[in-house]
């Protein structure tokens, strides 16, 4: 007979079914968790509409050789536009995304007309990305046949000039750029201008001035697709003054005051002209005259040379001087010690009979030269340098006199030679 006191433990008490059911609410919940993360995993890594905004991309132009060498044209301008760029796609894909993994292109190969030319932008992606929207979807192109030419620079400027000055002609430096673009307004240009502001002009001027391009109206060419290489010029303005300034007489290797002589210069004066720095220290033509040569009354036409830069507008290029020294006398001494230096080695030579004497004609005033004793003052020397290698035969060369003229105040007069014989 069954024990009815016995415990039946197969049966399910109201508070462990109470458990059961807490224990499967709580995996409900974890699942449900569990699938949210995982959506919002999905969501967020690797969802197919993920948008980035992607700034200042480069705007590549394809098609430019073709659009050269087809046409001759050549892109001015307008290639340096940068586009903004939102990509839709994996979120993944896009995170892995650099600038440099966008290029945005603009074909210019179907153009063939000149001036502004409106060019479609088409994006470039990698696979499984897509534009969503960009800044712009086309660009403006400057094309026109570019050329090159070399200008004039050209000078203007503003003020006056002191009474009496003369303006010069301007000298740039460069005197002519060169200016790059499109062909049609290219060939527009009359000059790059240097436009100088000055007031007063008292002396030349050296300025260092922007340029401006020029039309044949004088209007401005301000053209963006213009490219000027040289922006900038040196510009010198010479000022002239004219002024007659009179001739004056100096004695080269002599001993005599110019006031000692009586001097008479036709012309007495001359017109010159030059820059007003170089004409300011010019008081006076000094022409030069030996005073050897002076032998009683001289005579002689005499070349004006003028400083560098300054010119003679007179019209006389030379001048007739008469220079007289009263107290200047002559004698004449004959000269047989004569010495021969540099002589060549092994040189075979003897003198001419007719040149064992050299007559020479001094020059001094009376008392120095009655006391001047030639035999011991004065040498003659004579140089055999230029036989050496002489076939024989008999060859004339110069004889140098030496009075040791600072001391004694003789000079010699008129040249002298000797005939050497080489045999």
């Amino acid at each position: 007979m069954p024990n009815d006191t016995a415990v039946k433990t197969n049966e399910i008490t109201p508070a462990k079914a109470g458990s059961n059911r807490l224990r499967n609410f709580s995996v409900q919940i974890l699942a449900f968790l569990g699938a949210i993360v995982l959506w919002f995993y999905v969501m967020g890594v690797n969802s197919p509409t993920y948008e980035k905004t992607f700034n200042d991309i480069p705007v590549t132009v394809i098609g430019s050789d073709n659009l050269r060498q087809n046409y001759g044209y050549t892109i001015l301008s307008g290639t340096d536009i940068k586009i903004d760029i939102t990509i839709q796609g994996r979120r993944s894909d896009i995170n892995k995304l650099v600038n440099s993994d966008i290029q945005i292109q603009a074909d210019v190969s179907d153009i063939n007309t000149v001036g502004q030319n409106v060019c479609s932008l088409i994006p470039v992606l990698p696979n499984g990305l897509s534009t969503s929207s960009m800044s712009s979807s086309n660009i403006s192109l400057y094309i026109d046949k570019s050329i090159s030419k070399s200008i004039p620079v050209k000078v203007t400027h503003t003020g006056y000039i002191t009474t009496g000055l003369i303006l010069g002609a301007y000298e740039p430096n460069p005197a002519s750029v060169t200016v790059e673009g499109p062909e049609n307004i290219i060939n527009t240009i009359e000059g790059a201008y240097a436009d100088l502001e000055l007031d007063k002009i008292e002396g030349s001027i050296n300025a260092r001035q922007k340029l401006v391009l020029k039309n044949s109206d004088g209007e401005i060419i301000t053209n963006p697709y213009i490219n000027l290489r040289t922006t900038e010029v040196d510009v010198y303005i010479p000022v002239y003054i004219e002024k007659t300034i009179p001739l004056t007489i100096a004695f080269v290797d002599g001993v005599y005051p110019v006031d000692k002589a009586t001097i008479v210069i036709e012309p007495a004066a001359v017109l010159i002209r030059g820059v007003v720095e170089k004409m300011s220290d010019i008081n006076k033509i000094t022409l030069d005259v030996h005073e050897a040569l002076i032998d009683g009354e001289y005579q002689a036409s005499i070349p004006i040379s003028l400083p560098a830069g300054i010119e003679n507008k007179s019209g006389k290029s030379s001048a007739k001087v008469t220079i007289s020294l009263p107290a200047v006398v002559s004698r004449i001494v004959s000269v047989n010690n004569i010495t021969y230096i540099e002589v060549p080695v092994g040189l075979d030579y003897t003198i001419s009979p007719n040149s064992q004497t050299v007559l020479v004609k001094l020059k001094g005033e009376s008392a120095a030269l009655i006391n001047f004793d030639y035999m011991l003052d004065l040498t003659a020397t004579v140089d055999l340098s230029s036989l050496e290698g002489k076939n024989p035969g008999v060859y004339q060369l110069p004889v140098t006199i030496d009075t040791d003229f600072e001391n004694s105040g003789i000079y010699s007069f008129g040249t002298y030679y000797i005939d050497i014989i080489v045999r």
